[in-house]
């Protein structure tokens, strides 16, 4: 039989490596979360369905290229591209009629009649995509993504995203002209 404080501290051997697992999991899936600050609820892939302009998504073109190889007599393990590749495409009729659709609701005009002035790749500077708000912080990493700007009822709406994401409506809108 044992003593009764050596259960005890087995116990607290195998609790404390288990719970300090738990605590570094749960902070890695809340770091890993966001990405959307200063931005309206994204469309959702419902708002999409009556949007889809030839009843087709079209498969994106994976780039081809081939990541450099490391210096003669550096260590590979410490070679990193601290900057993502360009975003690859222009975003595609879905997100664009994603965004048209949303101009018309909040202007009351009919779809067609909205206008699309541009709608280009861009790398956002951080994770607020050209949206920022004050008092939010975002994420400080280069994001591959897009902008939609439709001009309806007189006025311009523009869209953010990230590459993979559906469009949001940006009040208050940053650009790269804008610094």
């Amino acid at each position: 039989m044992q003593p009764r404080g050596a259960a005890s501290a087995r116990s607290a051997r195998t609790f404390w490596p288990h719970a300090l697992l738990l605590v570094v999991a749960a902070l890695l899936v809340a770091g890993c979360s966001g990405g959307s600050e200063g931005l309206e609820e994204p469309l959702g892939r419902d708002d999409l369905d009556h949007a889809v302009i030839d009843g087709s998504e079209q498969p994106r073109e994976e780039s081809g290229g081939e990541a450099p190889a490391p210096e003669p007599g550096a260590d590979p393990t410490l070679q990193a591209d601290p900057v993502p590749p360009p975003p690859d495409a222009a975003p595609g009729p879905d997100l664009v009629a994603a965004a048209i659709q949303d101009a018309a609701q909040r202007t009351g005009v009919e779809p067609g009649t909205v206008e699309v002035p541009l709608a280009e790749p861009i790398t956002w500077p951080d994770g607020s995509l050209g949206c920022p708000e004050p008092g939010l912080i975002s994420t400080q990493a280069l994001v591959p993504g897009y902008r939609i700007v439709v001009h309806a009822d007189g006025r311009d709406f523009h869209y953010h995203g990230a590459d993979g994401a559906l469009p949001a409506f940006c009040a208050d809108p940053w650009t790269p002209d804008s610094r």
